[in-house]
């Protein structure tokens, strides 16, 4: 007994990835080397009250909810998972973005817990948030410059343009695309045009 309750122990504290365990008394049991990050700066943490653990971690009504969530899956075995929780931290005041999921096991001594698996999606969620922010500016200059700007495609189909560059044709930006780009610019510069796609091809 003692040597399946090392062995399991060791299998948590000894993952790369977010693990940790709760047992049935509601206590945080063990937790992951990869889990650390999420509970750094609590002190003790192994053995406290679970409930205790969250409310400090993550601010309401978010603790609350997580507390039932595993306090029912404790009780009747019901697992449950959520590929993408945007929380705010109660300790850190930071927001943080998680993919996790509960179940419940039977632990070496016989008696229930609860064993969360959980991947930190924080990082892509900043980089979705850049890129947000980036595409929101690009679009902002595209609409209002007053200079022309068109895209098109490998045939010289317009696929997109700005509304300076569809009203100085008179045409409406889903009227101007589909087009083609000779429609918009003098013969010069539709032969630059071809002459330097030409050499990207």
């Amino acid at each position: 007994i003692r040597r399946n309750h090392d062995t399991f122990y060791n299998l948590i504290q000894n993952n790369p990835f977010g693990v940790y365990v709760v047992d049935a008394d509601f206590r945080l049991a063990e937790a992951s080397q990869g889990s650390q990050n999420v509970f750094g700066g609590i002190d003790p943490l192994i053995g406290r009250d679970f409930a205790e653990v969250l409310r400090i971690v993550w601010a309401e009504p978010f603790a609350t909810e997580a507390i039932a969530r595993f306090r029912h899956t404790l009780a009747t075995g019901e697992p449950y998972s959520s590929p993408a929780t945007v929380e705010t931290r109660g300790d850190r005041q930071t927001i943080e973005a998680y993919d996790w999921r509960i179940e419940r096991i039977e632990l070496p001594s016989g008696r229930h817990g609860v064993v969360c698996y959980f991947y930190d999606l924080s990082e892509r969620l900043q980089f979705e948030q850049r890129l947000n922010l980036s595409e929101e500016r690009y679009r902002r200059i595209f609409e209002q410059t007053s200079d022309l700007i068109l895209t098109a495609d490998l045939n010289q189909i317009i696929t997109d343009c700005n509304p300076s560059a569809a009203t100085a044709d008179g045409l409406s930006r889903s009227e101007a695309i589909g087009r083609a780009i000779s429609d918009f610019i003098s013969p010069e510069d539709f032969d630059r045009t071809t002459a330097m796609l030409s050499q990207k091809l």
